[in-house]
């Protein structure tokens, strides 16, 4: 984004900030400590860079194999996604990180979050990965998250809403900010 990558170089004079897209930045691999992104959401986009050819990735899910390159062994991705990152949507993506990175945690994000500067709707997670170190050793704080079945899941009122839902979430139920209800599952 031109406008805000423009405000980065007037309030950062001193920083380097390249203004132009992830897959023609200029970033070392396995280079950085930390990856922060609020991930665009995009299933149509597919961006061309020769690393990544092979797996057709599109924008959303690009993000996060490029970030994967660009992190240290024991470096940490902290990105807010679309939802569909945890649902069945987002099965080879998991599955391609598993290989590359533990999941640590995620958040589940009311479908509100972005509602009062973005007006729009949208349930989103936070979710956290570690590089796997460089023998490949897991972390001790890796989670399960592969799987997504669908499950009956209480919406307050009394009633179930049969629903797509990753195990990470059904597990730890306390990492669902706001509460279940019919259309956000």
């Amino acid at each position: 984004d031109s406008l805000a990558g423009g405000m980065a170089q007037q309030l950062y004079q001193d920083a380097s900030v390249e203004v132009n897209g992830f897959e023609n930045a200029f970033l070392d691999n396995n280079g950085y400590d930390l990856v922060i992104s609020n991930v665009p959401f995009n299933r149509d986009i597919h961006p061309i860079d020769a690393d990544f050819k092979a797996y057709n990735f599109n924008l959303h899910n690009y993000f996060f194999a490029k970030a994967l390159q660009k992190v240290r062994p024991g470096g940490l991705i902290a990105f807010i996604t679309s939802e569909e990152t945890m649902k069945n949507g987002g099965a080879k993506l998991r599955e391609y990180i598993s290989k590359r990175a533990d999941f640590i945690c995620a958040v589940k994000l009311p479908d509100t979050t972005f509602k009062s500067y973005a007006d729009t709707s949208v349930t989103s997670d936070l979710i956290i990965l570690q590089k796997r170190d460089e023998n490949g050793n897991p972390s001790k704080y890796a989670q399960s998250w592969l799987e997504t079945q669908y499950k009956y899941v209480d919406v307050g009122d009394g009633t179930r809403v049969y629903a797509d839902m990753n195990e990470y979430f059904f597990n730890n139920r306390d990492m669902v900010i706001g509460t279940y209800a019919k259309g956000n599952w």
